[in-house]
């Protein structure tokens, strides 16, 4: 049965007496025992082909130059130095790099004589046969090019290299001579060990020349194709190996095991280096032979990532993650052993070896930087990962010595080395509490401070906590002294209130009054701007909400009814000082109270804060070169003792415990990718930590999983927390969603923490309003409104209609903005409806009514304005554009009196309309005989056979057409929705004359197959009967309408 091939290649339209319009789409089949080609082709007839171009592209090419300035000698006659700049070309490789032979690789150089290195080899030269004359200078040798390759059935004597065939056996063969360029040759082989390990190589040296003077040969490797050699160490044979006169055929056979270094490299490249011994006499010569190299495939190739790169000494567990990763299967467990080259500055606490469970292809481990209280310099510590039969992997992490002038005596924190909780704040309030401490009098710590705050840009002055202003040092503030803005007092970072001094009875009498070392402590005075200090009060430290007062001296810091947020700088010191007087102060000393840290503080009872913020701040303001100076010069000058948690930092979380959270904000959109928030532990937790999540208000904020577990086995292991919006069909405006934590666990401190409120921005992706379907016809009920209105200050409904209308009551306009939109879902054609002015005069309503179109409900545009409209009933028509998806209804001013709305109505657009503005098409593009996208099918023809306007689909909706028992056939698949599309198929036997065309003997037959037809689609045929000579088919696609 032939098949023939259809196109659209004709259109033509005539004109009807009415607003109709038949346009011709047709596709013509031929069946002809022989095709008149040539008046098919001066009718229009093209025969059906595919498009093909090419695209050309011209590589880059690209140079390298090594640029070097020089400066010229400097002349007392010239202003300057002068720059040459030197371009110079990049030198190649002086001899042959071979190409890298996969495992596992075996060469015995056959049984004949060769003069070409055989595949992954090469014969190198360019060395003195004089000059090489020890192992140490072969191992440091550097050829400078290609050797020849002589045949050779003999031993020789000429320096070279040969392919020596004797007994049937080949080999390559080196002969020694005193010759500058061929005197000590070499035979290098190249390697490809990816996948590889356990790479083991054996091979043959045999004497092939026996004389007095000493040949010898090593076996070196190197990863790539520069750089230095390493010798090879073998685990029997020799290597190196070396014979001075004996006799010829003496044999050793070296079995070396690649260093891992040289595992899973696309390029390692081994070669045999020779030297030549002083003794007096002929030169000897040796071969290599049966070289074998083979290894274990890799069941994976891992590799290893460790973030960040560079830690301190000081930051303890958890200072950094190693992510080590595989390839390959995932089916079994695999298990990774660890190795690290300094455990002095680095450690891992955890198993090892460790596994990368089950259907996964990576796992993470935290590692622990080593505080040893020792200067002795930075340390880059290097990974090495390991698995059976699998590729090992390095990584290298720097670990910085924290340890320097400022730092504390080795041993200092030995007692409180391995604890947590409240066994180690009580191990730092003894560390802080030395025998030798000295307390200050109140009167006395003036003095103390302006040598500890004192400006470095300016001796005589100190520099103020929360603004940073620059000071006098005797500018200090006193009732009826200097102004309060240009003088500093000294300000209680953790207030007096707060259980310092909670009678305040006179602490700066002479003799202390009842003021204990806590009121006192220089950790806790620092200098302030006393109208600052003033502002400042006893207000707890938190971020500032609502609409915070802003202090005109410390413009950085914000405070409202309770809360006081320093500037960004200075948040990390003033938390660590807080921790310093919570561990420091347990009630255990004279005049003192016990001291906490609390979410919820108290001054009653000594509960200060807040915990959570300053443990965050804590973070985000690391301890600074100018803190750590204080801390130390109070140390060596002042009080004898440390804040702990300014020397380890790491101190406050293993106290407190902490959760990081690294979103302070988020935004996500509705039928978007959401956003993930990782959070984690700081230290590890006596018991398990749930965090539950909730949203408020509900419904608008997804979060997975609802919950986070973290455990003692996986607590260092940062777990994400997806948001995303809600994907629902309403419009909301833009709103914030709060995303909260609820924190469940045994452990203490960890029950007292709270993690920040994360405010969520939604942004909807929904229609202004949920649009209505066309055409639309409504006379009310106008309250409650329906599907597709939107009413804004609209007045109660009248209970008269207009237009005849009879249903209930109509809309009423009765202010300035009132307004009512209307959503639709496709191309409207006609809007029509009914207005009446109700004034209050009786005469006219005075004001303006505007109707407006809008594409995206937000922008409206202008489509009639009814002025003082008078109180007839009467009906408006207007035509809608085809873009609009919007009508709004608005009393954009109103002087007096209402406007009455009712009997509204909207048509559609005409479905070929409907179908291209749908798909993008506007203007011109739009029109039923264009071809967009130059595909041979008119938009007519893409919309009646299921194509697209804008593809190159003609491919898929070419009819299709056949020959079938006295049959011409052509099937296709015809739009069956729309009442205005006529499709009809009709047959001539000659082209030539158009009024031939008939539709008399075509018939459409049944059933057809509509697999795969989509909706609104069905799959036609329609055959004629073939009569004999030519017959030809073609079909007709009308569209009524006018469209």
């Amino acid at each position: 049965m032939p098949v023939f091939s259809a196109k659209a290649i004709q259109i033509s339209g005539t004109s009807t007496p009415s607003r109709s319009r038949v346009t011709r789409v047709c596709f013509f089949m031929g069946a002809s025992p022989c095709h008149d080609m040539a008046r098919l082709s001066s009718m229009g007839v093209q025969p059906q082909g595919g498009e093909c171009g090419r695209i050309a592209a011209c590589p880059a090419r690209r140079r390298e130059y090594d640029k070097r300035m020089t400066a010229g000698r400097a002349r007392s006659r010239m202003l300057g130095a002068l720059a040459a700049l030197l371009v110079m070309p990049c030198p190649a490789f002086a001899q042959t790099q071979p190409a890298p032979q996969s495992l596992p690789c075996t060469q015995n150089f056959g049984s004949a004589t060769f003069t070409t290195a055989p595949a992954g080899m090469a014969a190198w030269n360019g060395l003195n046969g004089g000059g090489i004359t020890s192992a140490l200078h072969a191992a440091n040798s550097a050829p400078q090019g290609d050797a020849a390759v002589s045949a050779a059935t003999a031993a020789q004597t000429t320096g070279g290299c040969y392919g020596l065939m004797t007994g049937g056996n080949a080999r390559f063969y080196i002969q020694t001579s005193s010759n500058a360029t061929n005197g000590v040759n070499q035979l290098v082989l190249a390697l490809d060990t990816t996948g590889w390990t356990n790479v083991a190589l054996s091979y043959d040296v045999e004497i092939i020349n026996a004389k007095p003077r000493t040949i010898g040969v090593l076996c070196q490797y190197r990863v790539g194709t520069s750089g230095a050699w390493t010798s090879l160490a073998a685990s029997s044979g020799g290597n190196p190996y070396s014979q001075a006169g004996g006799t010829a055929g003496v044999k050793t056979s070296p079995q070396i095991t690649l260093p891992p270094p040289a595992e899973n490299q696309p390029v390692v490249q081994i070669r045999w280096a020779v030297w030549r011994g002083t003794e007096t006499g002929d030169s000897s010569g040796a071969a290599v032979d049966n070289i074998s190299v083979s290894g274990s495939a890799a069941g994976a190739v891992l590799s290893a990532s460790v973030v960040p790169g560079m830690v301190a000494e000081s930051d303890g567990a958890g200072a950094a993650q190693l992510t080590v990763s595989r390839t390959g299967s995932t089916d079994a467990p695999l298990a990774v052993t660890l190795a690290i080259s300094d455990t002095s500055a680095l450690a891992y606490d955890g198993p090892n070896p460790f596994p990368i469970p089950a259907g996964q292809s990576s796992a993470t481990v935290p590692l622990r930087a080593v505080d040893n209280d020792v200067l002795d310099g930075d340390k880059t510590v290097t990974l090495t990962v390991t698995a059976p039969a699998s590729v090992a992997a390095q990584a290298t992490i720097q670990v910085l010595d924290d340890e320097d002038a400022f730092s504390p005596p080795p041993g200092y924190y030995a007692d409180a080395v391995g604890l947590s909780g409240s066994a180690l704040k009580a191990a730092l309030k003894i560390i802080a509490s030395p025998a030798n401490y000295n307390s200050y009098a109140y009167s006395d710590t003036f003095n103390p401070l302006r040598s500890l705050d004192q400006d470095p840009a300016s001796s005589g002055n100190i520099v103020t906590i929360y603004s940073g202003a620059s000071l006098g040092k005797n500018a200090v503030y006193f009732p009826g002294g200097p102004d309060a803005d240009s003088s500093w007092s000294r300000e209680h970072i953790w207030p007096d209130s707060y259980g310092l001094d909670p009678d305040n009875a006179n602490p700066g009498a002479p003799d202390g009054g009842d003021a204990g070392p806590d009121f006192t402590d220089l950790f806790n005075l620092r200098p302030c701007v006393h109208s600052v200090n003033v502002l400042r009060g006893n207000r707890y430290f938190d971020p500032t909400s609502g609409t915070p007062s802003i202090p005109a001296l410390a413009p950085l810091c914000s405070y409202d009814s309770n809360s006081w947020q320093p500037r960004p700088e200075e948040r990390g010191d003033i938390a660590r000082a807080m921790f310093y007087m919570a561990a420091r102060y347990d009630g255990s000393d004279p005049l003192t109270l016990d001291l906490e840290l609390s979410n919820t503080p108290n001054a009653a009872a000594g509960r200060f804060g807040r915990l959570s913020t300053l443990l965050r701040w804590h973070e985000e303001d690391p301890v600074s070169l100018e803190e750590r100076q204080r801390n130390h010069r109070i140390y060596t000058t002042y009080q004898r003792n440390r804040n702990p948690f300014v020397d380890r930092p790491g101190f406050a979380a293993e106290v407190w415990g902490h959760i990081r959270l690294d979103k302070t904000a988020a935004t996500v959109t509705e039928g978007q990718p959401g956003t993930d928030a990782v959070l984690s532990l700081a230290a590890a937790p006596a018991a398990d930590v749930t965090l539950s999540f909730q949203t408020s208000p509900a419904g608008q904020v997804s979060v997975s999983p609802p919950s986070l577990t973290f455990t003692q086995a996986n607590w260092d292991q940062p777990q994400s927390l997806s948001i995303s919006a809600v994907d629902d069909s309403l419009f909301e405006a833009e709103m914030t969603v709060t995303l909260s934590t609820a924190i469940t666990t045994a452990d203490t401190r960890y029950a007292a923490l709270e993690v920040p409120p994360v405010p969520v921005t939604v942004i909807s992706d929904d229609p202004l309003i949920q649009p209505a379907a066309l055409p639309l016809s409504h006379g009310g009920p106008w309250s409650p409104l329906p599907s597709g209105f939107l009413g804004e200050g609209l007045g109660a409904p009248y209970g008269s209609s207009l237009g005849g209308d009879t249903a209930a009551g109509s809309a009423r306009f009765d202010t300035t903005g009132a307004r009512l939109v209307i959503g639709f879902n496709a191309p409207a054609e006609t809007l029509t409806y009914h207005l009446r002015g109700n004034p209050a005069d009786g005469s006219a309503t005075s004001g303006s009514f505007h109707i407006r179109h809008s594409a995206d409900g937000l922008s409206f545009t202008s489509l009639r304005v009814v002025t003082d409209k008078n109180n007839t009933d009467q009906l408006f028509t207007d035509s809608v554009p085809r873009s609009a998806r919007y009508l709004e209804f608005i009393y954009s001013q109103k002087n007096s009196g209402n406007i009455q709305l009712d009997k509204l109505g909207i048509t559609a657009a005409p479905s070929f309309i409907s179908w291209a503005a749908a798909r993008g098409l506007s203007g011109v593009n739009a029109g039923v005989l264009v071809d967009a996208e130059l595909d041979g099918f008119t938009n007519l023809a893409e919309y009646a056979l299921a194509g697209h306007p804008l593809q190159h689909d003609a491919a898929a909706i070419t009819p299709a057409a056949s020959r079938a028992g006295g049959h011409l056939r052509i099937t296709a698949v015809i739009r069956a929705d729309d009442p205005d599309l006529g499709v009809q198929a009709v047959t001539t036997a000659d082209l030539g004359m158009p009024e031939s065309w008939t539709a008399t003997g075509v018939v459409q037959i049944q059933p057809v197959d509509q697999s795969g037809v989509p909706p609104g689609f069905e799959r036609v045929t329609f055959q004629s009967p073939l009569t004999g000579g030519r017959a030809f088919m073609r079909l007709v696609i009308s569209l009524q309408g006018g469209g």
